[in-house]
């Protein structure tokens, strides 16, 4: 038998010790084998709802408009997985430009010359600044341009739902 500790005194559950591992909820769990696992069974909501006879409710128009609305999500998804794949693709070109151009500075900054060597070290930090900020400046507009084509077919289905129930309340 489990125990617990309340307030200093020890009392029996009466349950058994699981040794550590959690109880089963119920007899059928504990005899379930867990090697067999089946999916629940799918639901048919559009029988479902057309069995309750709703007076002035057209189902097949309400499930016409989840199954547009779950559409528009999915493509708004792959929308904004494109938008995320093509900013990496690009980061990593722009760090791949990065590391050429640095190994090529790096072979310039073997002049001779002192005050050469300061202006072309000077000359590198500055290219370098501009390239960044230009990066930057491109990934931003990357990543904005991705995130408003992933919004349109959002907003196009918000726009088209809202002309729908504008369309049926004039109908009632």
């Amino acid at each position: 038998m489990a125990t617990t500790k309340t307030l200093g005194k020890t009392r029996s559950t009466g349950r058994k010790s699981t040794g550590g591992k959690p109880a089963a909820n119920t007899v059928s769990e504990a005899k379930r084998p867990t090697t067999h696992k089946q999916a629940p069974p799918a639901l048919d909501i559009e029988k479902i709802l057309t069995g309750f006879k709703l007076p002035g409710v057209d189902v097949k128009l309400i499930i016409e408009g989840r199954r547009a609305d779950i559409k528009a999500v999915t493509l708004a998804n792959k929308l904004a997985y494109d938008g995320m794949k093509a900013l990496a693709k690009r980061q990593a070109e722009m760090l791949r430009e990065a590391i050429a151009e640095w190994r090529a500075a790096v072979k310039d900054l073997t002049a001779p010359d002192r005050d050469a060597l300061t202006a072309l070290r000077t000359d590198i930090a500055k290219q370098a600044i501009q390239k960044a900020l230009a990066n930057v400046r491109e990934l931003a507009e990357l990543a904005a341009k991705s995130q408003a084509e992933a919004w349109d077919p959002v907003g196009k289905r918000f726009r088209d739902k809202l002309a729908d129930m504008k369309k049926a309340l004039r109908l009632s």
